[in-house]
């Protein structure tokens, strides 16, 4: 949770020291026994949920979240503080789209009309194309998916990796020596390239998800 936190919202927390955290009890909230109930229910009753109006994930952690998302981004515009993060990204995302729809689209038409002669159908596709935007909920909605879904998934996948490195002591020393000897290459510095080199450590995570899945 601390690594998603602080990858989606530049947010710094402490779950195992301060399990009282806001986040830290939103996180639970969105997979709670209540969660796996509703889950099976949905799987085996949709269209009953879906009539009976009851949601896949409760309300109040999605709701806390969404607050949280539009907090930081009104504060971020007010004081355009920029930071390196999933929401930053999408806020970036979001400003491009916009300056894009400002192209002058009569251009577009007619070098269509040109290339292929006056097609009003093609016209309208190409406004439609032009129009589409990241909208807010959407952003906020990304965000939302983004620690939510990835919270529970990566916490099991993480324990389960340790179970099995700790039965085989083999692979954990292979796995140890690989990590050093690129930290070492990459100057102690754990970055996306450094990701990439770790060869032997993806086909770890890759088993570990074989054999043990997070999600059915």
């Amino acid at each position: 949770m601390d690594v998603i936190a602080s990858s989606a919202f530049s947010t710094k927390l402490d779950s195992h020291n301060d399990p009282q955290n806001r986040f830290v009890q939103a996180g639970k909230k969105g997979f709670s026994t209540n969660f796996s109930f509703r889950s099976a229910l949905y799987q085996l009753i949709p269209g009953l949920m879906k009539a009976l109006g009851i949601p896949f994930i409760s309300s109040e952690p999605t709701d806390f979240f969404k607050n949280v998302t539009l907090q930081i981004m009104e504060e971020r515009k007010r004081s355009g503080q920029t930071r390196n993060d999933f929401l930053q990204l999408l806020m970036d995302s979001a400003k491009e789209v916009a300056q894009e729809q400002k192209w002058d689209s009569t251009n577009v038409e007619d070098q269509i009309t040109s290339n292929y002669g006056q097609d009003e159908s093609t016209h309208q596709t190409t406004k439609n194309i032009a129009n589409k935007k990241l909208s807010l909920d959407e952003l906020v909605g990304q965000c939302v998916i983004f620690f939510l879904a990835g919270y529970d998934t990566t916490a099991s996948t993480l324990s389960f990796a340790s179970y099995l490195l700790a039965l085989n002591p083999g692979i954990q020393n292979k796995l140890y020596e690989e990590l050093r000897e690129v930290l070492q290459r990459h100057k102690g510095e754990l970055t996306y390239e450094a990701l990439q080199d770790m060869k032997y450590l993806d086909n770890v995570i890759s088993e570990t998800l074989r054999l043990y899945p997070p999600a059915p």
